[in-house]
């Protein structure tokens, strides 16, 4: 666009990289869409098994996650990018999920398996626009609205969340995969009429040959806007409710499975 120049250089990114970030790419085949629910589930759940839950297992257990997420189906990529909080305020994502043409179903399942297993989740930030919406929607339905925030990427917004990420760059306070295509991702933020954002004309053409469109940088953005957005809120976790027994009037053992704040349960 006439006007613009780079936001984040070449140099100040390279700071940024780190070794041990892995890039997760999961891409279906158009037939994929039309198999058996059971199929797609299964396959799905056998890749984040493979590939994500090794990854989530090695995270630390002290310190708190957050997750920000670009939106795309059949063009523009989804990219979910999980960011945890390390000492001193600095964030790191564990890895990074680069989803193409993968169906919305399976998208959701893959947020899901992540969302659920990350340590102390606190929430994230989505994108809503367009298609985006069901999955930001399902998001807030699953982890509540306190720490699901539905993002609309209008110019203010970015205005207004751009600037931090840039400041967390420049102080080596965020971290990126040492990967060309995130790295290309981010260089495509551009100032356009004194507004740091992606633009919305251009593709960019990956190391696989599909095209992108500043895909993981805006999940970045996403997730550091989540982390200075929800870094009050509860944690969300998965929490076993205990077995216990007791016995009845007749002196017969019952099993008790949900509490009622005195341990007791339901009868």
């Amino acid at each position: 666009a006439k006007g613009s120049g780079t936001y984040l250089t070449t140099s100040l990114l390279e700071k940024c990289q780190a070794d041990d970030i892995p890039v997760l790419r999961y891409a279906c085949k158009t037939e994929f869409v039309d198999l058996p629910e059971s199929v797609r589930i299964s396959d799905t759940n056998d890749w984040c098994k493979d590939n994500v839950l090794p990854l989530i297992s090695k995270m630390s257990k002290d310190y708190p996650t957050y997750l920000g997420e670009d939106f795309g189906r059949t063009g523009d990529l989804s990219v979910q990018w999980p960011y945890q909080e390390m000492a001193g305020l600095k964030h790191k994502p564990p890895f990074v999920v680069e989803l193409r043409n993968v169906p919305f179903e399976q998208q959701k399942q893959i947020l899901f398996y992540i969302c659920d297993k990350l340590p102390r989740f606190r929430g994230g930030a989505f994108d809503a626009r367009g298609n985006g919406q069901y999955i930001a929607e399902v998001a807030r339905q699953r982890y509540g609205k306190d720490r699901i925030l539905e993002v609309m990427l209008t110019e203010g917004w970015y205005r207004e969340n751009m600037p931090p990420l840039k400041q967390a760059c420049e102080d080596n306070e965020t971290f990126i995969p040492k990967d060309g295509d995130i790295l290309d991702d981010h260089r495509a933020i551009k100032m356009i009429k004194g507004v740091a954002k992606v633009p919305d004309i251009g593709r960019t053409k990956g190391r696989d040959g599909g095209d992108r469109h500043g895909d993981s940088a805006i999940a970045h953005c996403l997730a550091k806007h989540a982390s200075r957005q929800l870094a009050g809120v509860g944690e969300y976790a998965y929490h076993p409710v205990k077995k216990n027994t007791r016995m009845d009037d007749d002196n017969r053992p019952v099993k008790v499975t949900a509490g009622l704040g005195r341990g007791e349960g339901l009868w």
